[in-house]
């Protein structure tokens, strides 16, 4: 089972344009947003779209009871298949499907917020870094999405 990932891709990848950061961009050198103004500008520059963080099926149960989500996590406002998120976003343990997803509002972030920047090796996906995760009112209502 494919999806539109090439054409996803380049739609993100246009709409964000200029303000992308190199693939090989250092954490530290990466555009920082952290106070609402800067959160609200992330929330204008992806036009109201969530973000998406994919989850390995093996770490379904380390979001059971959680308030908080509150560990580094990389996230992109660009949807894939299960199939095409291994490769655009080159993620770790390739063989382990990723079939489920977080959708985070940026709007209710605390900060920081880092990037965008193209993902490394990744065929020019994009890519946000949270450093400090994210509250669990940033996260969807319906917070789990399973992929088909």
């Amino acid at each position: 089972m494919g999806g539109c990932g090439w054409l996803a891709t380049t739609l993100d990848r246009d709409m964000l344009g200029a303000g992308l950061g190199p693939e090989w961009q250092a954490e530290r050198l990466m555009k920082r947003r952290d106070d609402p103004a800067g959160i609200e500008e992330v929330a204008r520059e992806l036009g109201g779209r969530m973000f998406v963080h994919y989850i390995p099926d093996y770490a379904l149960q380390s979001f059971a009871g959680r308030e908080d989500l509150r560990w580094k996590m990389w996230v992109t406002p660009t949807p894939y298949s299960s199939e095409e998120a291994i490769d655009y976003l080159r993620l770790p343990f390739p063989h382990i499907p990723r079939r489920y997803v977080l959708l985070i509002d940026p709007r209710e972030l605390d900060g920081p917020i880092l990037g965008p920047k193209l993902v490394r090796q990744g065929g020019g996906s994009v890519e946000y870094l949270l450093p400090n995760g994210a509250p669990l009112k940033a996260v969807a209502e319906g917070w789990m999405v399973r992929l088909r």
